[in-house]
């Protein structure tokens, strides 16, 4: 599994930054079906001639979503009802295995157009999971940030976005010790 096909995963569901990555109000990528078609044309997950509706691009939104919930549920260990709101969405795409013109297997979706990206999607990850890069593809430790991305660390132990996120929760950490060293009656 390349970096760069995670990374496409950390992409998609960083059309939603939850924050605007400026603390602001939350910038949505996919605001309306034009930008989402200009979106997902650009990237290659549709064609010129493929059309995208306010049904699909509700549809599209709602498994970003779910994509971000089981990635948060990987922080929290609560993975609520993403997992079965993921299984949905690859039964729905028709994820089945087929076979290119050199004869080798892979994961595809039967669906057309945008109703296929969820089984795209799904495949890298399923990917991802059986080569062990899986492990790579993170969200942000910090709860109104959850910006997703692919963590390239020697050690595979980064847990932030960046240095900002980071500065926000060893900070927050720093000061729930020193509350829990004053109420338990510990020196500050």
């Amino acid at each position: 599994m390349s970096v760069e096909e995670l990374r496409t995963v950390a992409r998609f569901v960083n059309t939603l930054l939850l924050e605007g990555r400026d603390g602001g109000t939350p910038l949505e990528k996919l605001g309306s079906v034009d930008a989402a078609r200009e979106w997902l044309v650009t990237r290659g997950f549709l064609d010129d001639g493929d059309r995208v509706d306010e049904v699909a691009l509700a549809t599209a939104r709602s498994f970003r979503e779910a994509l971000r919930a089981w990635l948060w549920s990987r922080v929290d260990g609560a993975a609520a009802g993403a997992l079965a709101d993921l299984e949905r969405y690859g039964r729905d795409a028709g994820l089945s295995v087929v076979f290119d013109e050199a004869g080798q297997p892979r994961l595809a979706p039967a669906a057309l157009g945008l109703a296929a990206l969820p089984g795209r999607f799904l495949a890298t990850l399923a990917i991802a999971a059986e080569d062990g890069t899986l492990s790579r593809l993170r969200c942000c430790e910090v709860e109104r940030c959850k910006f997703t991305f692919v963590d390239l660390s020697k050690n595979r132990s980064r847990r932030w976005c960046g240095p900002a996120c980071a500065s926000i929760r060893k900070s927050r950490t720093y000061r729930e010790r020193k509350r829990e060293r004053i109420l338990g009656g510990g020196q500050p």
